[in-house]
């Protein structure tokens, strides 16, 4: 399956569309700086069918940077793993219907580590250019997923939800959009052929 990208910046709403993403959000990514973020406290959180389930290697967590001069050059892709349900706010549970599931993603220690050792070359790096510094974007892609069981008929609706500190908690980057939409911004064709979830 080809990535589906989201991008916290202007092409958030132009992937989305205005009505799909909440004033909330809205506000609250714009002040929003990934270079500075906690990545420890970053999280992705997916609502849908409980006939899908997320793996490690379905979504990622990109961070690109690149100095006016060229002097900096960074694409990082990190898969996020699967986190215990237990450690985020049961709210997130909240509205689920039957037949539905939530998984919440986030960053190994390895990973939010190493991140954060982006971070800080690349602030240096901005300290250094002054008025400049560069451009940079941060985003979360979905790359697959699989199933538990047969897809139940009709439109599959997901929920994606995004945490990039715990202040503010999860922000919804897409409420209620159809898995072939998802599919369909990816340029992928709608399909109902994932491959079966493997045993834990």
């Amino acid at each position: 399956m080809k990535t589906r990208t989201i991008i916290i910046a202007a092409l958030l709403l132009s992937m989305l569309g205005c009505a799909s993403v909440p004033l909330r959000t809205m506000y609250h990514l714009s002040q929003f700086d990934p270079m500075q973020a906690d990545p420890g406290q970053i999280a992705v959180a997916i609502r849908t069918t409980d006939a899908i389930a997320m793996q490690k290697g379905d979504v990622t967590i990109d961070l690109a940077f690149a100095a006016d001069d060229n002097s900096v050059v960074i694409d990082n892709h990190y898969l996020v793993e699967v986190a215990e349900l237990q450690r985020w706010p049961a709210s997130l549970q909240d509205g689920l219907q039957a037949g539905e599931g939530l998984t919440v993603l986030h960053l190994s220690e390895q990973d939010a580590q190493s991140m954060r050792e982006v971070q800080k070359m690349v602030l240096e790096r901005r300290e250094q250019l002054g008025s400049a510094k560069g451009k940079g974007s941060f985003s979360v892609s979905v790359k697959g997923t699989c199933l538990r069981k047969a897809l139940p008929q009709g439109d599959v609706y997901v929920d994606l939800l995004l945490q990039v500190d715990t202040e503010q908690g999860f922000l919804t980057l897409a409420e209620d959009a159809t898995l072939a939409e998802l599919l369909e911004q990816g340029g992928e064709a709608t399909q109902r052929t994932w491959p079966q979830c493997e045993s834990s």
